[in-house]
């Protein structure tokens, strides 16, 4: 694996200026086990019910939030709707809210869904709140796992205070960007435990014991949230985000070695299984838990709030300018290697529009949540409309470019999948649909490497790669003590790395030159 060093780097500009829970470092964890519920054909509902709920105002600004959220565990493929209703005594009003959720099997899933209450702040508000989950397979369900249910009007201090940041911006604003990556994280309820609120068409005792769950503290807001110990899922990010990918195994302790403080297994005499052993250490009779990509310290609600809102405003333009153009030039170049024009020069060419292609050709929706998006046209005229955002399907730096090939998302979905690979962002039915619409073989979904193609070509010309091409003008700028060439060849060998493959760019330069390349500052070394 090869690690970079870049030769100065930016100055920090802020801290975030909140502090860290006091009982809590981020670096422990609990075991505890889920309820689960046998199901015997493909389809289930489960009804939850909480009365006389108390609704207080958040953000200063006359309205509540009631929510349900938690975590679902299936043997098989099923498809979540999640349907809440919020009855305001005062009001004789009820408000109906339905989001619909893909279950993939044995996996864990983050659910939830939230409605916005209109509040008098010198009345008391109280409603009776009701959550139906419908699940439907297309074969028997067999058993689904249950975690951290909760059902409950919204309380946390900051949003009742409404907190506002440095740059004016308050937590209100922040809530409401990108809202569904961070739920159920963000109502701040517990979930700690199977239920907080038990289903009123299911009797208890139906429940039995389930499969165990690993729950991460967080450093900020001190909750214990459910996430994967299994290797194989950790990128699944349920409640928290990576530390370290393209340079996992992760070796930094404090976010790959997690204390463990209560294990109700072994409360409870319950055999763990075996991939739960696999990763778990005892030393000095001290248990912890070893996590192959490491966890983040805050849960990705505080992230969101705590870390990345105080500092990513001030985020200058000179680095969206960085980030803009190392995205082009990547692009340039596997068109470059592969002998391509790009996509938008090949649609103009013919009369057409590449972006209005991709639009129709997924029906006008997102495909991933199915929520409908709006051409730019469409936007310029009712700006409240979930504008569109074509996605490169494989990642750009793995040298896929931008073709008839794109998938296209919504903004959010969009954020979400970033720079992972399908198969890490998909479920398998979904994966089998993406194939069928853009016409790239299921095999080159499910796989994680580089376009072979391309990273070929660019072996064999890596020496036009770095004295012709990095030494374009616009690559050899340094922005904000950043070089353009720096941050492309970063990119690629990042996903070099990622895909396994043990090379280095820039020795291969070497090797066939006998010096290192002048068009970027980079060094290799060895890890």
């Amino acid at each position: 694996m090869t690690k970079f060093r870049s030769p100065q780097r930016r100055k920090v500009r802020q801290r975030s200026g909140f502090t860290t829970a006091e009982d809590t470092t981020g670096g422990e964890c609990e075991i505890k086990l889920s309820k689960k519920l046998e199901v015997q054909n493909n389809n289930l509902e489960i009804h939850f019910r909480k009365t006389d709920v108390n609704i207080p105002e958040l953000f200063q600004n006359y309205y509540g939030i009631v929510a349900f959220g938690g975590y679902i565990y299936s043997l098989t493929d099923v498809n979540l709707s999640i349907e809440i209703s919020c009855y305001i005594k005062e009001a004789d009003t009820t408000l109906v809210k339905e989001r619909e959720k893909k279950i993939e099997a044995h996996n864990w899933y983050n659910i939830g869904n939230h409605i916005e209450v209109e509040i008098d702040p010198l009345i008391e508000t109280e409603a009776n709140l009701d959550t139906l989950l419908r699940f439907t397979g297309k074969e028997k369900i067999g058993e689904i796992h249950f975690f951290g249910i909760n059902l409950d009007s919204v309380k946390w201090e900051n949003y009742i205070d409404n907190i506002e940041y440095k740059d004016g911006k308050t937590i209100e604003e922040r809530f409401h960007q990108k809202t569904s990556l961070c739920i159920p994280y963000l109502y701040y309820f517990d979930h700690e435990e199977p239920f907080y609120v038990l289903p009123d068409n299911v009797c208890e005792e139906e429940f039995k014991q389930g499969i165990p769950v690993l729950l991460k503290s967080c450093n900020r807001c001190a909750r214990f949230l459910p996430t994967e110990y299994i290797k194989e899922k950790q990128r699944n990010l349920i409640s928290f985000g990576n530390h370290c990918v393209t340079r996992a195994p992760c070796e930094h302790s404090t976010f790959s070695q997690l204390k463990v403080i209560y294990d109700e297994c072994l409360e409870n005499n319950v055999e763990k299984p075996d991939e739960l052993n696999a990763v778990i250490h005892i030393q000095d009779n001290i248990k912890t838990i070893g996590i192959y990509y490491g966890y983040q310290l805050e849960c990705k609600a505080c992230k969101k709030f705590y870390v990345n809102a105080p500092l990513n405003p001030m985020r200058t333009p000179t680095q969206h300018r960085e980030d803009s153009l190392r995205r082009r030039a990547i692009d340039v170049l596997a068109n470059k290697l592969l002998d391509k024009e790009s996509i938008y020069e090949k649609f103009k060419r013919q009369g057409k529009n590449f972006d209005k292609f991709i639009w129709e050709k997924f029906n006008k929706r997102c495909f991933k949540c199915g929520q409908k998006v709006a051409y730019r046209e469409e936007i310029q005229i009712d700006s409240a409309l979930v504008k569109m955002h074509i996605d490169h399907t494989m990642p750009l730096s793995a040298l896929w470019p931008l073709d008839e090939t794109a998938t296209l998302l919504c903004s959010t979905c969009n954020s979400e999948k970033s720079n992972k690979f399908p198969v890490e962002f998909y479920t398998t039915e979904e994966l089998n649909e993406l194939a069928e619409i853009t016409g790239i073989e299921r095999e080159i979904l499910l796989s994680k490497k580089i376009n072979e193609d391309a990273l070929s070509k660019l072996l064999d010309r890596i020496e036009w790669f770095f004295d012709i091409f990095l030494n374009d003008e616009e690559y050899q700028k340094v922005r904000g003590y950043k070089k353009a060439s720096d941050l492309i060849v970063r990119a690629i060998q990042k996903q070099i790395c990622r895909v396994g493959l043990n090379f280095n760019l820039i020795e291969i330069y070497k090797d066939r030159t006998g010096k290192y390349p002048d068009s970027i500052t980079l060094e290799p070394r060895l890890i």
